[in-house]
């Protein structure tokens, strides 16, 4: 560094005197400088030499006129600039004071009131520049200095010229310049047209540091940040600082949506969002419907473990679940459903904000301690609307007594809420599926591993669930779970089809042979119908047969509208998927289903902002990725589908799965040798490994291989893929639609054209 100082100093031997260094960044160096001229201290920033040459003088010269223009309280003014020696840079006023990133790393979080000021500032400095069509694309904590209590944003002219080049490196070799935790998605994802709302995003990012006290994003390597921007929702401010205001809380969402669209439209937008009395920023794609606003509402929260032993974990999971169902059962009583309680569980929150997000005008909380046979539960219920508690109990039991402990919490609060039931009064509430303890914990450890979703616990689950089975032959709800878990490690492709549904099918009959009033059962038995069987017939009666039994039962209103949507009723799918999210709102599978009724029926941009709302809920929501690649690629989004797939191929040990999908949005972006080398791929692992035919089709039919697409095709019927039955609609094959060997597909599936 002191030789590009000797430099200096031989460049600018009269007008500026070098003294020192003050900092360095990935564009340029700044050094303090006395101005001979003028008898002040300046700042001299020098753009970094190879980034000289790659912009050019003449370039360099029309972007500095333009940030020279700026002149505003919260800007840093450009004093001069010139090309001296082939150094390239300008001059400024020396500010006195700190950066804001000093700030961050001597503070850490600062005060709410503090934060929102000097987001005010940069807000302020942003909109003038923005009407003067100057974008900075470069905000960050480094480039706000804080001085005499006031913002200023520094280097409007060296960022505009950093990121143009740095977006031109990004599609060859890669790099970007510019500091990776604050780029926008499309900065990112390295999109040609960028306007002011990139800015917007970035500042958002530095408002999230502000109250976090710690990056929206970050991550071992620049490429997965990147790939953080594009593809996931940071972790709610709310869950890491409570004292957040909601306005601020939704302000910063907004201004981070991932879809510029769904962002301020300008920074004085953003700066009045977040000193506003109410809430601002978008409402959720999909809201409850309000059709049960004359109800009494209850959410019941995941219950606190408060035994010795962290593995009963399950058994307070399931006495919440059972205390739910039991709830859910009074017909004048709204219940939230499990999903959305469970969203709940571990996280410091406001009672009043629950019952906001979830519309319940009550909430149930409580703590469950088993030890050996003794169990003690203790629950309270509060009302939202003031905080206060208006009843609470404990409740000490032996583990014999346990359904009877489930009837006086449900009846206590029934009586609170002042809701009648239906029948005797003295009529049990809780209609236990077994009278044996044991295998009702069983069960509970059932589902509890069930919920968990990987195939270590799916397989879990089902040892639990055959045990509960053994001590309670008689067990429907066990059969139901069995059910449920083979069917999602068919889903999920940790178990073939043919091996998976045969014993879906079993367990599923036999819970409706046990009682045929379970709507759970009909559920099971309808999808197994719907996947394997293609049974169109026998799958719709059934999912109907459930709604009727048990209209309040979220999953069947999912599953019937995945049904619906595979026969192209998509008006009627929507409708179902709308009432499942109703019911759960907090659901990431119906939320995401939600969103894959509007891809099916070709609404992309719909799509995509429903996916990115279920991110927000859980930015690590492993089944997504799924939906949103396919939506970006039909939208022609095929730069953030590509890192979305890649980041998921590192994640997942190279699933075969993402690689197939990898390799049609690289075709579909015209990238056909990166989309070979995909194949390659697949085609390699096939050789050792059972790679679906369907992702193989999938592949080929992106590439244009029509023939080979067809022969896996053929090859997915064999292995009655799940995913055929959406054949006829899905936009990935309707390149194949024309040919006369699809029809026949469609007929091998069951698909007649009564039902499509």
């Amino acid at each position: 560094m002191s030789n590009l100082i000797d430099r200096l100093r031989k460049v600018f031997p009269e007008r500026y005197k070098i003294k020192r260094e003050l900092g360095s960044g990935g564009a340029a160096t700044v050094f303090l400088a006395e101005d001979t001229k003028h008898n002040r201290q300046v700042a001299v920033k020098i753009l970094r030499p190879e980034l000289s040459a790659s912009v050019g003088v003449e370039r360099f010269k029309r972007e500095i006129e333009i940030a020279a223009k700026l002149q505003h309280p919260n800007i840093v003014p450009v004093y001069d600039s010139g090309d001296a020696g082939g150094l390239m840079g300008y001059t400024m006023p020396f500010i006195e004071g700190e950066s804001l990133r000093k700030r961050l790393e001597a503070d850490g979080a600062l005060p709410i009131n503090e934060a929102v000021e000097i987001v005010k500032d940069v807000a302020s400095a942003l909109n003038y520049a923005h009407k003067h069509g100057v974008v900075h694309r470069d905000i960050k904590p480094a480039n706000i200095l804080l001085s005499d209590g006031r913002a200023v944003v520094a280097d409007f002219g060296i960022a505009w010229v950093a990121d143009a080049a740095g977006v031109e490196r990004l599609t060859g070799s890669g790099r970007t310049i510019g500091t990776p935790s604050y780029l926008s998605p499309e900065q990112a994802a390295g999109e040609p047209d960028i306007d002011q709302r990139c800015d917007i995003y970035s500042l958002g990012c530095v408002l999230y540091e502000l109250l976090a006290g710690k990056p929206a994003f970050s991550a071992p390597s620049v490429q997965a940040v990147l790939a953080q921007h594009i593809t996931q929702m940071p972790q709610e401010i709310t869950l890491l600082r409570q004292d957040v205001p909601a306005n601020v809380a939704a302000a910063l969402a907004k201004a981070m949506a991932k879809v510029p669209d769904d962002r301020f439209a300008t920074a004085a937008d953003f700066a009045a969002a977040i000193t506003a009395t109410t809430p601002s920023g978008n409402l959720p794609i999909v809201t409850t419907t309000g059709a049960q606003a004359n109800k009494q509402s209850i959410a019941v929260l995941p219950f606190a473990n408060m035994s010795a032993d962290p593995d009963n974990e399950y058994f307070s999971d399931g006495m919440t679940e059972e205390i739910i169902s039991t709830l859910a059962q009074v017909p004048s009583l709204s219940v939230a459903a499990r999903t959305s309680s469970f969203a709940f569980k571990g996280k410091e929150l406001d009672i009043r904000d629950i019952g906001e997000k979830l519309e319940v005008s009550t909430v149930l909380e409580g703590s469950v301690r088993k030890a050996g046979s003794k169990l003690r539960v203790t629950v309270q219920l509060i009302e939202v609307a003031t905080g206060y508690h208006l009843w609470s109990e404990r409740y000490d039991r032996d583990m014999e007594d346990i359904f009877s402990v489930q009837d006086e919490i449900a009846r206590a609060i029934v009586d609170k809420l002042k809701v009648e039931l239906l029948g005797a009064e003295s009529a049990p509430i809780v209609k236990p599926g077994t009278d044996n303890p044991e295998a009702y914990v069983l069960y509970l450890k059932g589902r509890y591993c069930w919920n968990k979703r990987t195939a270590k616990r799916l397989k879990q689950g089902i040892k639990h669930f055959e045990q509960a089975i053994e001590v309670d032959e008689n067990y429907a709800l066990a059969y139901a779970g069995l059910a449920d878990s083979y069917s999602l490690l068919a889903w999920y492709r940790y178990l073939n089809s043919a091996e998976a549904y045969t014993k879906v099918k079993w367990a599923a009959e036999k819970a409706v042979e046990i009682d045929a009033s379970l709507a759970e059962a009909h559920t099971s038995l309808a999808y197994a119908k719907f996947l394997y069987d293609w049974d169109w017939a026998g799958a719709e009666a059934g999912f109907k047969d459930a709604i009727e039994r048990n209209p309040e039962y979220a999953t069947v209103r999912h599953w019937y509208a995945e049904f619906l949507m595979a026969t192209g009723r998509l008006d009627e799918a929507f409708e179902q998927m709308k009432r499942g999210h109703a019911l759960d709102p907090m659901s990431l599978s119906i939320g995401t289903g939600v969103g894959w009724v509007s891809y099916i029926a070709g609404r992309y941009d719909d799509a995509i902002k429903q996916y990115l709302s279920v991110l927000e809920l859980d930015p690590g929501f492993v089944i997504l990725p799924w939906f949103l690649g396919p939506a970006y690629v039909e939208n022609g989004m095929y730069a953030p589908a590509v890192a979305l797939y890649k980041v998921w191929i590192a994640r997942s040990g190279g699933h075969p799965g993402f690689v197939a999908l990898l390799a049609y949005a690289y075709a579909a972006a015209g990238h056909h040798d990166d989309a070979l080398r995909s194949l390659a791929e697949l085609e390699k692992r096939a050789q050792t490994e059972s790679v679906p035919a369907d992702y193989m089709a999938l592949a080929h039919t992106g590439l244009g291989n029509v023939d080979l697409a067809f022969e896996w095709l053929e090859r997915a019927v064999e292995e009655r893929a799940w995913s055929l039955v959406l054949l006829k609609v899905d936009p990935a094959f309707r390149s194949l639609r024309s040919d006369p060997r699809f029809s026949s597909l469609l007929e091998q599936i069951g698909l007649v054209p009564s039902l499509v």
